[in-house]
């Protein structure tokens, strides 16, 4: 077990690295001069232009460049924003962790809230519809899962924004200040996609599932359909949709 967790912490590492590497070398490589864009339309002065370019190592080799900018990421060591000033002066901005920090809270909770919808719903939803006795419901709610994956996160964005929000003004369409009703609308548009994918995966599962030979064992034991789908069934089921789920948590 140690020795698989040691290969896949390298692995990582090893992904993490090439990353940093490409984004690098697609910005470096890029055309434009990023100096200059700090400026907008008015060119600075050619000492204020060769002070900025060596604060950002600028004016070193490119292999120094990249052991600074592999550093600076390590260290946690983002720098701060410059936003585009037009009137001719680099403005510094926020630190980019500063930026970072005050977001993170807001998306955790969208990521927690996505998370235990799919979980809750989707798995709920596609076991309920593989039972044989889920006969008027099993095709309905295949049918929403078929939906819910051909709907782009944008379209249910803006359709779940435009019937909840604008018209109905049931919930909040922006903001984080109304509470828990201010993040109703972007998890159930964060997860409408996956829940979808959980429903379909959990169904397929379930029903491969019930079909096994010790399951037909355990309806001739006499043991409930409910014990049998939730105990016997579903748990088997689940290792697909768990992989999937984690799999999705990017």
């Amino acid at each position: 077990m140690l020795r698989f967790i040691a290969g896949r912490g390298v692995q990582m590492a090893l992904s993490l690295w090439a990353a940093l590497t490409v984004i690098f070398i697609a910005v470096t490589q890029l055309p434009g001069d990023p100096v200059r864009a700090l400026f907008g339309f008015k060119p600075p002065p050619p000492e204020i232009y060769a002070a900025v370019r060596a604060q950002f190592h600028l004016d070193e080799p490119l292999w120094q460049q990249y052991l600074l900018y592999l550093r600076s990421v390590l260290t946690g060591d983002l720098g701060n924003s410059y936003p585009l000033n037009p009137r001719g002066t680099a403005t510094v901005g926020a630190a980019v962790t500063d930026t970072l920090a005050s977001t993170i809270p807001v998306s955790a909770v969208l990521l927690a809230g996505a998370l235990l919808f799919q979980i809750a719903v989707g798995i709920l939803a596609g076991a309920l519809s593989a039972s044989k006795r889920a006969r008027v419901t099993g095709p309905a709610v295949y049918a929403v899962a078929l939906l819910l994956v051909s709907t782009p996160v944008l379209v249910a964005a803006y359709t779940l924004r435009t019937v909840f929000g604008s018209q109905l003004r049931w919930l909040p369409v922006s903001g984080i200040f109304a509470g828990a009703e201010s993040y109703v609308l972007s998890i159930l548009a964060l997860s409408a996609l996956a829940t979808g994918y959980v429903i379909l995966l959990t169904r397929s599962e379930v029903q491969e599932t019930l079909a096994a030979p010790y399951i037909q064992a355990a309806h001739g034991h006499g043991l409930a359909p409910a014990l049998i789908l939730r105990k016997h069934a579903l748990r088997p089921s689940l290792i697909p949709v768990v992989a999937f789920i984690t799999g999705n948590i990017g």
